[in-house]
């Protein structure tokens, strides 16, 4: 029963996880162009030199901001998935180490002479 409600549990969180990563990343990709336009500003305000301000401007930061983005949406899923499946493995393999582990103990007990 333990581990129903264990993996129940687990199946739940990954399942709202794998549900907000979409809206995350979007709320990500929209506000990243406003974050990068005004760490520009504020570098401008602060007295950067236009060449410095120019060489940023051809790293294109919106764009690789876009792509990191599209690269983490690509990648968070499917580590979801793997992560899920490791811990139910490890949720369903608790039982069996547990019993294995306390006969191992409980005889090694006896064997000493302790009750």
């Amino acid at each position: 029963m333990l581990v129903f409600a264990a993996a129940s549990i687990w199946s739940l969180l990954a399942v709202v996880i794998y549900l907000a990563i979409s809206p995350i990343l979007d709320w990500l990709g929209a506000n990243a162009g406003g974050v990068i336009s005004g760490g520009k500003n504020i570098a401008t305000a602060a007295g950067a030199d236009k060449n410095v301000m120019n060489a940023i401007d051809g790293i294109d930061l919106a764009g690789a901001s876009a792509s990191l983005l599209n690269l983490t949406a690509g990648i968070a899923k499917p580590a979801v998935v793997v992560i899920w499946l490791l811990g139910m493995a490890a949720i369903l393999a608790v039982p069996f180490i547990t019993r294995k582990l306390g006969n191992y103990f409980g005889m090694k007990r006896r064997d000493a002479g302790f009750y």
